[in-house]
């Protein structure tokens, strides 16, 4: 768990918007995040500049021969 994340940037995705995808930064460091059916979380993180509590799991993330470290977002308040 992370407290007092800044919300950079925000975005629903997913074929039915489902999901949400966010970059998060804390203490100089910048975070991709994914948020798999928390689209209800949205209006927690549609602003930049936003702070929130995250639980989550650190994952690899594999995209078009990229590999990334990014958090799975589980809860965000």
């Amino acid at each position: 768990m992370s407290r007092n994340l800044e919300v950079v940037s925000s975005r629903l995705v997913g074929v039915n918007n489902q999901h949400i995808r966010l970059y998060t930064r804390q203490n100089g460091a910048d975070f991709d995040v994914i948020g798999f059916n928390l689209a209800d979380k949205f209006e927690l993180v549609n602003k930049p500049g936003s702070v929130i509590d995250m639980v989550y799991t650190i994952e690899k993330n594999e995209w078009m021969n990229r590999v990334t470290t990014q958090l799975n977002a589980k809860d965000i308040r």
